[in-house]
């Protein structure tokens, strides 16, 4: 702690003043930390699930400190600290869209003051593989224009796949085709694991090759479709038709066909879904 006074200098014969009865106060600071903070991500990857790791290039080798990560906001609000570790994991989804920063500052209590710090790339989401399991072939039926079976069970959870996944179904009309997303009135559906589903107005006669892939998440993005090997195939059926046909006359009910009149053409049970007119 320095105690600053002043006195004035006396000119043309006059002596100096004596010292001021007041002080101003300063204390020096301390050695501030130097050197630049570098960040480094896991599989080369800024995202949900993986870890960052700081280190101090061109810093001094006596210097004390500590280390602070925050999460960065798109409006610059800084969180509280995250970690006082020199890594951090991002297993905390309100990291997604966000840069975690760096902190190392001086410790006080042995004699350094100051900062250093850097921010990462903004966080993504997570990639997650595609899922293994599949539903038993033996274990999907098919009528003419539906296709149903029971979905499997998750994958075990690890990384940023979760407890709670689900599944969107895919399906393609060949055999090297790309999976298309299954749609029930234009919505792509998804689907709990274990769950009973059935895939409806489908091709008649038509075999359907169905593939698996996880729907996002707020921790990661769609998985990739399951591997080709694992799809399921399953042909539509061709059930003959059967039945019969009656015709009416709209309007008048007449017996036989008259010019202008709007011929109505009935089927009758058992057959009255399938086929095309």
């Amino acid at each position: 702690m320095y105690y600053i006074y002043v006195r004035q200098i006396g000119e043309d014969g006059y002596e100096d003043s004596s010292w001021s009865s007041g002080s101003l106060e300063q204390k020096t600071d301390y050695p501030h930390v130097v050197g630049t903070v570098e960040i480094t991500a896991s599989n080369d990857l800024t995202a949900f699930g993986q870890t960052l790791n700081a280190t101090i290039k061109n810093g001094s080798s006596t210097q004390k400190g500590v280390w602070n990560w925050y999460r960065i906001d798109a409006d610059g609000t800084r969180s509280s600290s995250l970690s006082t570790d020199d890594y951090y994991e991002i297993n905390d989804s309100r990291d997604i869209g966000a840069k975690i920063e760096a902190v190392y500052s001086g410790d006080k209590s042995k004699f350094y003051a100051g900062e250093i710090s850097a921010q990462s790339e903004e966080v993504k989401k997570a990639e997650v593989p595609a899922p293994k399991k599949m539903m038993a072939s033996n274990m999907v039926s098919a009528t003419d224009s539906t296709i149903s079976f029971t979905l499997p069970e998750q994958d075990t959870p690890t990384g940023a796949l979760g407890v709670d996944e689900r599944y969107i179904v895919g399906y393609s009309l060949s055999e090297n085709g790309v999976p298309v997303e299954y749609r029930e009135d234009d919505t792509v559906q998804e689907y709990k694991p274990q769950t009973p589903v059935t895939l409806k107005n489908l091709k008649r006669d038509t075999t359907y090759y169905l593939f698996l892939r996880y729907a996002e998440q707020d921790e990661h993005y769609k998985s990739d479709w399951s591997a080709v090997d694992r799809r399921v195939m399953k042909k539509t059926e061709k059930t003959a038709l059967s039945g019969s046909m009656d015709f009416a006359y709209a309007g008048t009910n007449a017996l036989k066909p008259v010019q202008g009149e709007k011929l109505v053409a009935k089927l009758n049970a058992p057959n009255v879904k399938e086929g095309t007119w």
